[in-house]
């Protein structure tokens, strides 16, 4: 009864001894899966961080952005890893950084151009040339001097051509030409349209600037229209199409930072 009694408690301090250490193991296993479970969010909001960085370097997609931002946020939050403070406040700051970015209206703006080449086509470039009186002859010695001063001009004037940029260049212009000044206009204006699309800001406001130079050229043959054109696009020209983009490239990198110290606790 002794010995049976002593194997029985020996059976009882074994089994307690594995129980202990099943819960040290249990305890051991649950603490790297929630380093590894962390370690792993924390990967996918790194991803999201990359993404948004790149959606606005190349795109300028603020929306886009601001949405990955916050997705990234909310995988850090659902970790309740309190090393993830640090990145967290960081993203907050980058997301107010992009709500502060004003917005550009691309399809107003687009629209506002295209009105503009329609009313390039429109433009009066062509005057016709009002057909001179002959001159009044006083007496016969007046007259022969006029008509050898006549003579004379019309011999000088296949060597030579004066011509005033004060004058109405229109009037020279025939309908063909007349045509391609329309169309230079036109592709003035579409190279506006191109830059504001892509953002280039000093490609936009040049293609403005020789456009207003070109229309303003045309002021005597067609005044109402030409004032509008030039009107509309002086408060073209104060539009900002590229703004400051904030840098996202510091939480990006003090987030991959942390989940790169939480990938080494979970190895030790």
């Amino acid at each position: 009864a002794s010995w049976q009694a002593q194997q029985v408690a020996e059976r009882a301090e074994s089994a307690r001894q594995i129980r202990d250490r099943m819960g040290r193991v249990e305890s051991q296993m649950d603490r790297l899966l929630a380093v590894d479970r962390h370690a792993w969010l924390g990967q996918e909001a790194i991803f999201l961080t990359r993404l948004a960085d790149q959606r606005l370097l190349v795109a300028r997609d603020v929306e886009a952005a601001m949405s990955l931002l916050t997705q990234a946020d909310d995988l850090l939050r659902d970790t309740g890893e309190p090393r993830f403070e640090a990145s967290r406040l960081a993203l907050a700051k980058d997301r107010a950084a992009l709500a502060a970015v004003p917005r550009i209206d691309q399809i107003g703006l687009y629209g506002r151009l295209s009105a503009l080449i329609d009313q390039m086509d429109a433009l009066q470039v062509v005057m016709e040339i009002e057909p001179q009186p002959p001159a009044e002859v006083i007496d016969e010695e007046w007259g022969d001097m006029a008509s050898r001063w006549r003579a004379a001009l019309t011999a000088l004037s296949d060597h030579l051509v004066i011509r005033r940029r004060s004058d109405d260049i229109a009037q020279l212009m025939t309908p063909e030409w007349a045509a391609l000044a329309r169309q230079n206009g036109r592709m003035l204006l579409e190279q506006a349209q191109i830059a504001m699309l892509s953002a280039n800001q000093p490609l936009y406001e040049r293609s403005l600037e020789r456009a207003r130079n070109f229309v303003s050229l045309f002021s005597k043959q067609d005044s109402n229209r030409v004032n509008r054109i030039l009107d509309e696009i002086e408060a073209l020209e104060r539009e900002t199409i590229s703004p400051d983009l904030p840098d996202l490239t510091e939480s990006r990198g003090l987030l991959e930072a942390q989940v790169e110290r939480l990938g080494r606790e979970s190895t030790d």
